[in-house]
């Protein structure tokens, strides 16, 4: 399709504009709304209205089930926290003896001081892996405290959770949807010579951080990374092996209990 300058002119200057011309606009008969519904059933809806309240009634079922997943999840996490705190917390105290024992022995010991089983439990495995397998390096005080606030934080946000309504979660997400759309929205808005200059202006930065990295006087190693500057000493780090939290899910996941197919049925109702 050619347009001239006059037919431009003209089309902007008529009833409606250039939409109205170019039919990039068209109405909608809200009287006639026919859709399929939750059920995946042919429904007639009377308006707007009615189709977003059958949406919300659905979807607000299943952020209940969400709610009760996360509940159990967290749940999961923190009596494996504490379990181990506790563990860790008896042999400092020298209340419960590892070194130079048998498994089973071990193992009795364990199940009579009533500590919670994760994992798998058929034999061989005993279901107190989680905390058999610790290395030497986890079984100090310094580990015992930090798990107590990883504890801390782990049931404060569990509290939150159970505290928080599935409306509100709702809400929560509509949020931060938002706030992670709106600046791709921007983004798009601006576009041509904007988005040339931030790259350029990110180019730059770059170039003076490269720079800046080289007036320090680091050295760059084998694998590329910036090395330690001269008379700044080494941080020791004493996470050998990872964070206690690193492998929770490892060992709560057989234990939580997932949405069933039956959860869309029980949402139709």
């Amino acid at each position: 399709m050619r347009m001239t300058g006059a037919d431009v002119k003209a089309a902007k200057e008529s009833e409606g504009g250039m939409e109205a011309s170019m039919r990039l606009k068209s109405t909608i008969n809200e009287t006639n709304m026919v859709l399929f519904d939750h059920d995946g059933k042919i429904h007639k809806y009377k308006n707007v209205v009615e189709i977003m309240q059958e949406f919300a009634k659905v979807r607000l079922k299943y952020y209940d089930v969400r709610k009760k997943y996360l509940v159990d999840k967290l749940t999961l996490e923190k009596d494996l926290l504490s379990n181990r705190a506790r563990f860790i917390g008896l042999i400092c105290a020298k209340k419960l003896h590892v070194n130079n024992r048998k498994k089973a022995d071990l193992v009795k010991d364990l199940t009579r001081l009533k500590f919670t089983k994760f994992g798998d439990t058929k034999e061989p495995r005993t279901g107190y892996e989680y905390l058999l397998i610790m290395h030497i390096v986890s079984l100090t005080l310094e580990r015992k405290r930090e798990l107590e606030k990883l504890l801390e934080l782990k049931t404060h946000e569990l509290n939150r959770l159970k505290k928080t309504t599935i409306q509100t979660m709702w809400s929560e997400d509509l949020d931060r949807l938002e706030a992670a759309v709106q600046p791709m929205c921007t983004e798009e808005g601006d576009g041509g010579a904007d988005g040339k200059a931030s790259k350029g202006k990110r180019g730059k930065k770059r170039g003076r951080q490269e720079d800046d990295g080289q007036a320090t006087g680091g050295e760059v190693g084998e694998d590329g990374e910036a090395g330690e500057g001269e008379g700044v000493p080494a941080q020791p780090s004493d996470d050998v092996f990872g964070s206690h939290f690193s492998d929770v899910s490892r060992w709560t996941a057989c234990h939580l209990k997932l949405p069933s197919s039956n959860i869309r049925k029980k949402a139709k109702h």
